[in-house]
C-alpha cells in the first residue's frame, strides 16, 4: 500500500512540473522574436550565450559519466557525435528560422517533427507502421506541403507572403531534429552518458556561432554581447540560458519516465499550440487561411499515428497481462 502511495505521489508530482515547465517554456520562440528586435543581437550570439551557460552545467556531468562508462562511450562514440552534431544543426536551423521569418509559422511547421521521427524510427529501429498510422503520415505530409509551398506560390498575397529561407530552415529542423533524438536514444540506451551528447551539441553551436556570425553580420559575437541591456542579458541567461536549455529539458525526460508517453505527447501538443497562439496574440502575427488548413491536417495527422502506438502499447500490455494470467492458471 506504502509503495502504490509513493508512486502515485511520484506520479502526480512529476505530473504537474512537467506542465508547469511545458507551459512557461511555451513563450520560448516569441522571446526569442523580441529579443531580435535588438539590431545587435542575432541568431549566433544568441546561441553562443545561451550554449555557453548550458555547458558549463552538462560538461562536468559529462567528464563524470565518460570516466564511469568508458566502454559504452569507446564502443557507440559515432552515434553519440552524430546526435550531438544533429542536435546543434536543429536548434541553428530552428533559431534562425524565427529570426527571418515569423514565430508562429515556424512552430506550425515544427508539429511535422513527431511524424519524421515515426518514419526515422520505423527505417532506422524498425518500428512498425500500421496502415492507420500511414494515413496520418500522409495527411501530414499533405498538411506541410500546404504550409511550406502554398505561401510561397501566393507570394502577392500580404498574409501569404514569408521568408524562403525560414521556411526551408524550418523544414530542414523538422527533419535534423529527430535524427539527433533516434540517435541520442540509441546512444544513451547503450550507456552513452546524455550529458556528453549535450556537451557535444553545445561545443558544435558555439563553433558554428563563432565562424558564421562575422561572415553573416560582418562582426564578432564580442561585438553582439556588449551591446545587450541588463534585462535582455538576465532573459537570455537566466530564462533561455538556464530555464529552457536546461531545466526544462531535464524535467521533461524525468516527467515522460514518470507518467508515460500519451500524458508526456499531451504535454509536447499542448506547448506547440500556446508557442502558435502567444506570437498571433502579443505580436499580432497573422496565419492565411491555408497555413491554418494545413496545421488542421498536420494535427489529424499526428493523432492518427500516435493514437496507433498509444493503442499498440495498451495491446501489448493487455496480452502480456493475459499470458501472465493463463500461465498462472
Amino acid at each position: 500500500m506504502t509503495n502504490k502511495k509513493t508512486k502515485r505521489a511520484n506520479y502526480a508530482l512529476w505530473l504537474v512540473l512537467g506542465l508547469a515547465v511545458y507551459i512557461l517554456s511555451s513563450p520560448n520562440a516569441m522571446v526569442a522574436k523580441i529579443l531580435f528586435d535588438n539590431e545587435w543581437l542575432d541568431t549566433f550570439s544568441y546561441s553562443v550565450i545561451r550554449y555557453s551557460v548550458m555547458i558549463l552545467f552538462t560538461l562536468p556531468v559529462a567528464v563524470y559519466g565518460v570516466f564511469k562508462n568508458r566502454k559504452a562511450v569507446a564502443k557507440h562514440w559515432r552515434s553519440a557525435v552524430f546526435a550531438g552534431v544533429c542536435l546543434s544543426l536543429s536548434g541553428v536551423a530552428y533559431t534562425l528560422a524565427i529570426e527571418l521569418g515569423k514565430a508562429s509559422h515556424v512552430n506550425i511547421i515544427n508539429l511535422l517533427t513527431p511524424i519524421v521521427l515515426v518514419v526515422l524510427s520505423a527505417k532506422i529501429i524498425h518500428d512498425k507502421v500500421s496502415h492507420r498510422a500511414t494515413i496520418g503520415i500522409t495527411l501530414a505530409a499533405i498538411g506541410g506541403v500546404l504550409v511550406v509551398a502554398t505561401p510561397m506560390i501566393i507570394s502577392g498575397a500580404i498574409e501569404s507572403s514569408v521568408s524562403p529561407a525560414s521556411v526551408a530552415l524550418s523544414v530542414f529542423n523538422a527533419i535534423i531534429f529527430p535524427f539527433s533524438m533516434v540517435y541520442m536514444r540509441r546512444a544513451n540506451e547503450a550507456g552513452v552518458p546524455l550529458a556528453l551528447m549535450l556537451t557535444i551539441s553545445c561545443s558544435c553551436t558555439i563553433l558554428i556561432a563563432l565562424v558564421l556570425e562575422p561572415i553573416m553580420y560582418g562582426r564578432t559575437v564580442l561585438d553582439s554581447v556588449v551591446h545587450l541591456t541588463a534585462w535582455e542579458w538576465f532573459v537570455m541567461v537566466a530564462y533561455i540560458g538556464i530555464f529552457v536549455a536546461l531545466i526544462v529539458r531535464v524535467v521533461s525526460v524525468k516527467a515522460y519516465e514518470a507518467v508515460g508517453s500519451a500524458v508526456a505527447g499531451g504535454f509536447e501538443y499542448l506547448h506547440t499550440l500556446l508557442a502558435i497562439i502567444l506570437p498571433i496574440i502579443v505580436l499580432h502575427e497573422t496565419l492565411a487561411p491555408e497555413i491554418l488548413a494545413g496545421a488542421l491536417l498536420i494535427l489529424i495527422g499526428i493523432y492518427l499515428t500516435e493514437s496507433h502506438h498509444h493503442m499498440n502499447s495498451h495491446v501489448h500490455l493487455v496480452s502480456h497481462h493475459t499470458r501472465r494470467k493463463t500461465r498462472r492458471q
